[in-house]
């Protein structure tokens, strides 16, 4: 899945292959040439080739039509602000503890997500999520305060599993005050 890949680990490594080689390939899957990191290492030192400089602009032009994608389409926003309202009955207010219910209710929301983001990856973009997780990873690795870095810390807080309650609790305590209970 999109965000949530257990081929990813978590916190600063969030876009870091697990695979024991570290190459982010499984044994005799075939290696694309697009953002493959060892092909940078095979070059000399100051060289700066017009292909790497090509693979890099592609690079930031995919995370940057994603960023406009997820800031900007009023309908993405939409659909998980009507989800969080829906679902937000389940919450009890009463209670600081976690529901099993919440658990379905997170993962859920986390698949709609990330169904969200691949959908716009495939269909408009005609790009693959794998190669957005190693151009934002390309993009951490070589300024971790750039835009890009800072727009893979926000996707990573967006599927986090407090940040959804918390906008949970804030949804259900807008439909108490709304209706009148608390």
């Amino acid at each position: 899945k999109f965000i949530m890949s257990s081929d990813y680990k978590s916190n600063n490594d969030r876009f870091t292959s697990s695979k024991s080689d570290g190459s982010g390939y499984d044994s005799g899957e075939e290696k694309s040439s697009l953002y493959n990191e060892s092909e940078s290492k095979n070059m000399h030192d100051g060289e700066y080739t017009d292909a790497k400089k090509t693979e890099e602009e592609d690079m930031m032009n995919l995370v940057n039509r994603i960023q406009e994608f997820f800031f900007g389409n009023e309908a993405l926003a939409k659909t998980f602000e009507d989800f969080v309202r829906d679902r937000s009955a389940i919450i009890d207010l009463s209670s600081e503890e976690y529901r099993l219910e919440y658990t379905a209710a997170y993962n859920e929301y986390k698949n709609l997500f990330e169904s969200n983001l691949e959908n716009y990856i495939e269909d408009t973009l005609n790009s693959t999520p794998k190669k957005f997780y190693l151009a934002l990873k390309h993009f951490m690795d070589k300024d971790e305060y750039s835009n890009e870095s800072i727009f893979a810390q926000i996707l990573v807080a967006v599927t986090d599993f407090d940040v959804f309650m918390t906008m949970m609790r804030e949804a259900a305590r807008e439909k108490a005050l709304e209706y009148g209970r608390k």
